[in-house]
């Protein structure tokens, strides 16, 4: 074919002397002769030799021939049979067999080292020929280098394909049932004439049970034990399961139903089961059946299930050739060339080596078809542990195996699924069991050939099954330095995810013959013991031996079993699928624990969990960034670099690299760390469980594993628990001490381990803290606060914790104290606001009265209830009554009262309405209430106002602004900076606290409970004479007058009001319009007499004016007077009686001024009359001027003035005989007076003159 235009060209080959010939290159008839089918060729290979091309043919008659393709003849032709040492019949030509010759090709270091592998098929025995072609003097020839035969494997078996390399040959042969056999042989340059001696048979995988025993799973339902079999990682591949699920659907006769779809593995096992139980209910649907027989329907439809299942896997496992490794050049040495695998019909299988001990296994149990240690390959083999003796030993371990019965191997497993030390349940059969196994009898034949000085080999053999000999140390396994090619060429050939499967089953397959091997060991040495005295019969020997037996062997071989055991329940363990919520559960935790390199491998694995494959809990570890570790160990082994990107020389280290990461009693926690972001909760738990009887490596660390994996699954309690005891482990064990107990601050000196303790509490706080388990945390810091010392950098932290959790579950005293042994201050103060705002969201601010502070603590929370009354609505918050109860506990009634009348001048500026206006008086009657208990010198309290430059805001303090005030800035946007004047404080006393409180109280009672808002708007906002005003409009005169009273203000206008009134009753006949006003005001005690409302009125008035008009003053009997005068009432007798005792000469003025002439020429007359002695007690003027002793005083000027106007009024007017009777009156008692007056001033001058007595 050209390679660039794509055209095939046919090209027929002749002999020179032969009519035969060769058509095309192509496999079927393209060969064949014209002259008899002897020719028939049934073979052909090609190889290229620098430019020039040769094609060697096998014909039926086992003629081999070399052709030029380029000359298109044939320059070389062999008869095999000249290189067979068999003998021939007298044709030549034995029979031949059932199949046709076969032929390969192998090329070693450069194209001429050719070597052509022959299969002659004959009806009585087949060979192998490896022939060599040579060059003489221009003309090839061949050189045999090996014939052999394989004697072991019968005539009826098939050949199916055969290999050969430099150094070897493999043969594939199919028996008649359908198995595998793979062989194969190592030879050298000269010729081996051997009849098969040294075939080597590969031991096969256990295959799939044709019938899954259902005895095995008593206590499971059929379809719980099918599945979990049938979907096993590793069991059966989701193609056959899907293709058997689409058969076991196909109705009767029916067509072949639509194939589902490639799904998950969960999504098609929900579909198996409900396939299944449909066949279950179509066959039970109209029968009436029994739990017995509806259990063996059930058992019946899952068996046929699986066997579609089982069919379709044989089906697909049929062998068809070897597979091939990538290239010639990638398999260096002794290896070169060999195959890596089969390849099936429907799957490939590979290759891979095995260890010493595997091998031994082998030999022992003759699965290898050759009992030569020899075989085994040298390059794996660097600690000669194939001995003679070894051999001798193996093979008394199988014959263990082979008397062993299933029983007794289930039972085994069992016992160490459920924690029973192998030791002691082997013992007990040994010991008890009554079959022939263990008698004396059966110990002779099974411990044929073993001597007394094997016992050494058995010493020996025991640490190469141990896998934590030479563990490397923490720092090998960071890798940090590595050369980054080989750990690119480790990481290319085993992270893949066919690598890490492989390697999984690989290991899985290893350990399990592994722990064969030591499960059969403890029963041989079990056996040697009870047995010792017949087996060595020497005295000498046998005390030295039991005691080796019972101290050492036994126990270790025990331990190894163990070991094994867990290993294998890890490479068979199926993981569960984790949902979002675990993925992120686990990542957070991780970053918790400061495990930040494992969250991209916990993102792998979830990631390789959603996939389609199901996966063991090995394979899940190999898949993910976990393996790095055993990549990096691997970089560290010393190997040359071609030999460590290989598969078969590189293989076995990994495996046992991978070993030691999951060996349980090694110190390296890498597995266990895996399971921590793997979400596989209920493995975690079976992998503690089962290493927590005897297993004495990181047993802290897989407590603080398995708290962990509690706290994931809601068990918060137990989760707490396991932590504290994993807190034992925290400066002895690595994975603890580095991930949770390890300082963020680089130290020169080494933590201390209460120390770490510390550190290691406050992680496993953070776990708990994310998921609120206050409880859980409470539990914790209380241990930390125990364990730390007095000294350490973070008790104030646990403390602070402590605090904190205490206040989200509302222990608010056991808060108070978590917060008073905080010893720094700086949290104690944030803790106390964080206490009070708890206590204020849970309506708890009393229980702050109740708490025992020491001075500092007082005033540091006095301090921030200050301010969080500040800061508060003045009506939502109840800041501002604690701060006064805290003070009033401490019977400081002076800050008490302080704080009050605070909260009730802040109110009168801020607050508006009837509420605001209650609460004003309330705060200034308990601040009164509270002055009055201090001294007298101390009954005051500050208040600060704002700036003189900024008056109008009104603050309460200096620090206090206004709610809601945004800050003013300048152009540019920058806040600007208010500069005040000076702040003028103001003292504030007892009395002006009553003088204000009294002011609140009367608005209150004025605007009254349903008041509307205007109304309350309006009185609120009045001043004290613009609100007296307002009661005397609205009548309450009785609150108008205390008012104004408290703020010495003058009254007359209020009288002139209760005078208008009464007036109005009176002339208004007493409507409701006019006698209300009576209602707001205190009457009761004026209410006597006659009862009515006129003269309640009229008393009422008279009360007042008593009770209010200052001695020596009468300003408001001026205005009644005035008042009445006005609307022409009459004045009454007791108000002319009152004012003329008080002030006469005033009255008698407001009379004359108001046109009152009878009245004032009366009251002249009166006055008159009193200054001369009669009636003068009526005006305050003792006994008038007839008292000798006695001073009188009358206002001459308006008594003449009353005189004169009489004497107009009655010229002017001639009135009549009233005024001038009233007239003459007053003039005769003004002469009268005035003669008086000469008598009393004549009598004064003689009793001047005369002179006075002498004493004698």
């Amino acid at each position: 074919m050209d390679y660039i235009s794509g055209l095939v060209s046919a090209t027929e080959l002749k002999e020179t002397t032969l009519v035969s010939r060769l058509l095309g290159i192509v496999p079927g008839p393209l060969l064949r002769t014209k002259t008899s089918d002897d020719d028939f060729v049934t073979s052909l290979v090609l190889h290229t030799l620098g430019l020039a091309t040769y094609l060697f043919t096998l014909s039926q008659d086992c003629k081999l021939k070399m052709w030029s393709v380029d000359r298109q003849e044939c320059i070389m032709a062999a008869n095999l049979l000249d290189f067979l040492h068999v003998p021939r019949p007298q044709q030549g030509i034995p029979e031949p067999g059932r199949q046709n010759h076969m032929l390969r090709k192998a090329v070693g270091r450069d194209e001429n080292d050719l070597h052509i592998g022959i299969f002659l098929s004959f009806a009585r025995k087949s060979a192998f020929l490896i022939m060599k072609p040579v060059s003489e003097q221009g003309y090839y020839d061949l050189k045999s280098l090996i014939a052999v035969n394989d004697n072991q494997v019968g005539a009826e078996n098939d050949l199916v394909d055969f290999w050969i390399s430099c150094y070897s040959i493999w043969a594939m042969w199919a028996n008649p049932v359908g198995e595998t056999i793979v062989r194969h042989r190592r030879f050298r340059d000269e010729a081996s004439h051997s009849h098969g001696t040294n075939w080597t048979q590969v031991v096969p995988e256990n295959a799939l049970d044709r019938n899954f025993d259902p005895s095995a799973h008593p206590n499971l339902e059929a379809k719980q034990a099918y599945l979990s079999y049938i979907f096993h990682p590793g069991k059966l591949p989701l193609s056959v399961i899907n293709r058997a699920l689409t058969i076991f659907r196909r109705p009767t006769g029916g067509a072949m139903p639509t194939q589902y779809p490639e799904v998950s593995a969960s999504v098609l096992k929900e579909r198996v089961a409900v396939v299944v139980e449909n066949e279950i209910k179509n066959e039970i649907s109209d029968l009436e059946i029994t739990d017995e027989e509806y259990i063996e329907i059930s058992w019946r439809a899952w068996a046929k299930f699986y066997s579609c299942c089982v069919q379709y896997y044989w089906a697909g496992t049929r062998p068809v050739a070897f597979l091939a490794a990538p290239a010639n050049d990638m398999i260096p040495g002794p290896l070169s060339n060999n195959p890596i695998g089969i390849v099936c019909k429907a799957q490939f299988s590979l290759f891979r080596p095995i260890d010493e001990l595997e091998h031994l296994w082998s030999i022992g149990s003759g699965s290898s078809g050759s009992s030569d240690i020899s075989t085994f390959n040298p390059v794996t083999r660097p600690n000669n542990v194939c001995t003679a003796d070894m051999v001798t030993f193996f093979q008394a371990l199988y014959r263990m195996e082979k008397h062993l019965p299933d029983e007794i191997k289930e039972n085994f497993l069992k016992a160490l699924f459920y924690q029973q030390d192998p030791k002691d349940f082997a013992t007990n059969l040994v010991e008890e069991y009554d079959s022939e196994y263990f008698s004396r009898r059966s110990a002779n034949k099974l411990l044929s050939g073993i001597m007394p000085d094997m016992i050494d080999e058995v010493v020996h053999l025991l640490t190469f099954y141990s896998l934590d000999h030479n563990a490397a140390t923490e720092m090998d396994i960071e890798g940090e330095d590595l050369p980054r090619k080989e750990l690119d060429n480790i990481s290319f050939l085993f992270s893949s995810q066919l690598g890490s499967n492989v390697v999984a089953e690989a290991l899985h397959q290893s350990s399990q013959g592994r722990f064969q091997v030591l499960r059969n060991l403890l029963f041989l040495l079990l056996c040697l013991k009870k047995h010792l005295t017949t087996i060595f019969p020497k005295v000498d020997v046998n005390s030295t031996t039991a005691e080796r037996l019972r101290v050492r062997l036994i126990p270790h071989t025990a331990q190894l079993i163990r070991c094994y055991y867990i290993i294998n329940w890890v490479a068979t363990s199926s993981c569960g699928l984790a949902v979002p919520t675990m993925l992120d559960a686990s990542i957070q935790q991780l970053n918790i624990l400061s495990m930040r390199d494992k969250v991209e491998g916990a993102d792998a694995v979830h990631l390789a969990l959603r996939g389609n494959k199901a996966h063991t809990l090995l394979s899940l570890f190999l898949s993910s960034k976990s393996a790095r570790y055993a990549q990096n160990l691997m970089a560290q082994q010393g190997t040359e670099i071609d030999l460590l990107s290989q598969w078969h020389t590189s293989m076995l280290p990994y495996m046992t690299i991978v070993g030691k990461l999951l060996w349980p009693s090694s110190y390296l926690f890498v597995f266990p760390e895996f399971l921590l972001s793997a979400c596989q909760y209920l493995l975690v738990e079976q992998y503690v469980r089962l290493l927590k009887p005897w297993c004495d490596s990181n047993v802290h660390s897989r407590e603080f594993l398995l708290g962990s994996v509690l706290l994931d699954m809601g068990e918060a309690e137990k989760a707490c628990d396991h932590f504290l005891v994993a807190a034992n482990g925290v400066s002895n064990e690595s994975f603890l001490a580095s991930h949770l107990a390890r300082p963020n601050y680089e130290d020169e000196l080494e933590p201390t381990h209460e120390h770490r303790l510390v550190l290691y509490f406050l992680k496993v706080i953070k776990l708990f803290d994310q998921l609120d388990h206050s409880d859980c945390v409470l539990r914790i810091v209380d241990q930390a606060i125990r364990d730390a010392e007095m000294d350490d950098p973070e008790m104030a932290t646990l403390h602070s914790i402590k605090f904190n959790h205490l206040l989200r579950i509302g222990r608010h005293s056991e808060a108070f104290e978590a917060m008073h042994y905080n010893p720094d201050s700086s949290r104690r103060q944030d803790s106390l606001r964080q206490l009070i705002n708890s206590l204020v969201h849970h309506k708890k601010l009393h229980k702050l009265v109740d708490f025992s502070y020491s001075p500092a603590m007082l005033a540091a929370a006095e301090e921030v209830l200050v301010v969080k009354a500040r800061s508060q609505h003045l009506m939502a918050s109840e800041f501002y009554t604690v701060v006064h109860a805290l003070h009033v506990k401490h019977l400081n009634y002076r800050k008490a009262a302080s704080i009050k009348y605070e909260q009730a001048f802040r109110l009168s500026r801020e607050v508006n309405g009837l509420a605001s206006m209650k609460l004003q008086a309330r705060c200034l009657q308990i601040a009164i209430n509270e002055l009055c208990l201090v001294p007298k010198e101390y009954q005051w309290v500050l208040k600060p106002y704002s700036s003189v430059k900024n008056a109008t805001l009104s603050s309460v303090f200096s620090d206090y602004e206004p709610p809601n005030q945004s800050p003013k800035r300048n152009y540019d946007g920058e806040k600007i900076a208010q500069v005040d004047g000076v702040k003028k404080m103001e003292i504030v006393e007892l009395w002006q606290m009553r003088r204000d409180s009294e002011v609140l109280l009367a608005k209150i009672e004025l605007i009254g409970p349903d008041a509307a808002n205007s109304l309350v708007s309006l009185v609120s906002n009045l001043s004290v004479e613009q609100f007296i005003g307002h009661l005397i409009n609205e009548s309450h005169f009785d609150l108008a007058l205390r008012l104004s009273t408290l703020h010495e203000l003058p009254k007359g206008s209020i009288m002139e009001a209760i005078a208008g009134k009464c007036v109005a009753v009176t002339r208004d006949d007493e409507s409701d319009a006019n006698i209300c006003w009576l209602g707001y005001n205190y009457t009761s005690d004026v209410a006597g007499g006659d009862g009515s409302v006129s003269s309640v009125a009229w008393k009422y008035l008279q009360k007042c004016l008593k009770h209010h008009e200052e001695s020596g003053r009468t300003e408001m009997h001026k205005a009644i007077v005035i008042k009445l005068i006005k609307v022409e009432a009459f004045l009454p007798q007791w108000l002319i009686d009152s004012y003329k005792k008080k002030n006469a000469a005033e009255l008698l003025r407001i009379l004359l001024m108001a046109g009152r002439l009878e009245e004032a020429g009366q009251l002249s007359c009166e006055m008159y009359n009193a200054g001369m002695g009669h009636g003068s007690k009526e005006f305050g003027m003792g006994r008038g001027i007839s008292n000798k002793n006695s001073s009188v005083w009358l206002p001459l000027n308006l008594l003449m003035w009353c005189s004169r106007e009489l004497e107009a009024a009655v010229v002017k007017d001639k009135l009549g005989a009233p005024f001038d009777q009233l007239l003459e009156d007053l003039k005769d008692v003004q002469a009268a007076y005035v003669e008086k007056l000469k008598r009393m001033s004549e009598g004064m001058q003689v009793k001047a003159r005369m002179p006075s007595k002498l004493k004698v």
